[in-house]
């Protein structure tokens, strides 16, 4: 699956260090202090051949995984997820950026691209049944959506659980996301078991009148979090990516829109006082005309002029339906409001996100690329830990090689072929006395990569 490979391109950083036909590797560690060596910059390149045949622009490089985790999963007591947590912890993100990494993760991700597919496919499943349920209310669709959301619940449980027992401290991130997942999932299952409980209640209360009203609301923003979280490793992930950095310029920013919203909103309520709709009067009369508003009312009436004010501040201003009150102050104030609110302010967040949308076409593949290993940690971590017993030795068969549990020893290839109409080669060859002339430009399978190199 395409969806989520990685770019094996060259960063300058890495690829100016690698000799053409490079030495052959020292002795990683002396007998005395028998250990996993050090993953750097140096050592990558190191491991490392390369060779571009000028005349079809095709690039090769011959890799030496030997006396690292990275051959069979584990060396020296360290797996190869406990190698690249180091490094992402670390942010050595341009060790991780040099074609000896970039190779491993590469194959490993297209190994497991069906465990990331179901995650797809489960999000996709939970947003768009709970959507048409919302409408139609239809037994076979809450079925089908509580079997995904159990699944997906106690598979989340599963991952929290694995976690605990590894001992890892996980970062921040970890359990937010974990949160708002179990949010999601919570949520879901709520709604769907509501119909159910309440149909047993004759009684029409105003407390079930409002929860049958509000948890699909809530369950769907849910549910459509997920799914863009979910999205975050595909090929669609740098959008998400840019939504996520936009927002949190107009966060940095809020310390200045809000006083503004408030003060126009006022502004306009108070000049206005009910003579123009939604502007209502904070001393307004109730349907009989005998009683003065409540509390709740009034501040009602504020958030509704809150509410038309941000509008407002987007371009919908309806200057004639205000300018009806042919009032001196008012036309003053919609001038004023143009001017600071409309011109000024949408144009500094404009060049925020702008700005910021140049930032992360920049950094986009980084980010991405560091999601994505994050990723196959977790599954490695699932493989190693679970994978012997979770998966029947039964099921180890070649019809069966997705759900091999030997997916986290299993050796890649250490010869990697990039030709130049932007597809891939994987094949093996022993690293030492490389002839490239042996290895062709084109040989079994190809694919296509997702980004381009």
């Amino acid at each position: 699956m395409s969806a989520i490979t990685v770019d094996i391109g060259e960063p300058e950083e890495a690829m100016e260090l690698i000799p053409r036909n490079g030495p052959d590797p020292p002795d990683v560690q002396p007998a005395e202090n028998p250990g996993h060596p050090e993953i750097t910059l140096e050592f990558c390149n190191k491991r490392t051949k390369s060779f571009v045949n000028e005349n079809t622009g095709t690039k090769k490089f011959v890799f030496d995984y030997s006396g690292t985790a990275f051959e069979n999963g584990i060396f020296e007591k360290k797996s190869s997820w406990e190698v690249l947590e180091e490094l992402l912890t670390a942010k050595k993100m341009n060790v991780i950026c040099t074609p000896f990494i970039l190779n491993y993760v590469n194959q490993k991700l297209l190994d497991c691209a069906w465990f990331y597919a179901l995650h797809v496919v489960a999000a996709l499943i939970i947003f768009i049944f709970l959507s048409i349920y919302v409408v139609f209310r239809h037994r076979l669709i809450q079925i089908c959506l509580l079997a995904v959301v159990w699944i997906c619940f106690l598979f989340l449980i599963f991952k929290i659980c694995m976690k605990s027992v590894i001992g890892k401290r996980e970062p921040l991130s970890f359990y937010i996301s974990c949160t708002v997942n179990i949010l999601t999932h919570f949520l879901t299952i709520a709604f769907l078991y509501a119909n159910t409980y309440y149909s047993y209640d004759n009684e029409d209360t105003a407390w079930k009148q409002f929860v049958l009203w509000f948890l699909p609301i809530i369950a769907s923003l849910s549910a459509w979090w997920n799914l863009l979280y979910v999205l975050r490793k595909s090929p669609f992930g740098k959008y998400v990516l840019m939504l996520q950095r936009i927002i949190i310029s107009f966060s940095n920013i809020l310390v200045i829109w809000i006083p503004t919203l408030i003060t126009f909103s006022f502004a306009f309520l108070l000049v206005i006082d009910g003579s123009i709709t939604p502007w209502q009067s904070l001393n307004q009369k109730l349907i009989n005309g005998t009683t003065e508003a409540s509390h709740l009312e009034s501040v009602f009436a504020v958030f509704q002029a809150i509410v038309k004010t941000s509008s407002m501040m987007l371009g919908e201003v309806d200057a004639n339906d205000i300018l009806d009150s042919k009032k001196w102050i008012v036309s003053i104030l919609v001038l004023i409001f143009e001017v600071f609110a409309i011109i000024i302010f949408m144009n500094l967040m404009l060049s925020l996100a702008v700005d910021d949308v140049k930032e992360l076409k920049q950094k986009a593949e980084g980010e991405i690329l560091e999601i994505k290993v994050k990723f196959l940690i977790e599954v490695l971590q699932f493989y190693k830990s679970y994978g012997d017993w979770f998966i029947k030795k039964k099921w180890r068969s070649e019809k069966c090689s997705l759900l091999a549990a030997s997916f986290h020893t299993k050796s890649p290839q250490n010869v990697l072929i990039l030709t130049s109409d932007n597809t891939y080669i994987y094949t093996n060859i022993e690293f030492e006395n490389v002839d490239w002339n042996n290895i062709p430009d084109k040989v079994g399978r190809t694919r296509e990569f997702a980004v381009n190199t």
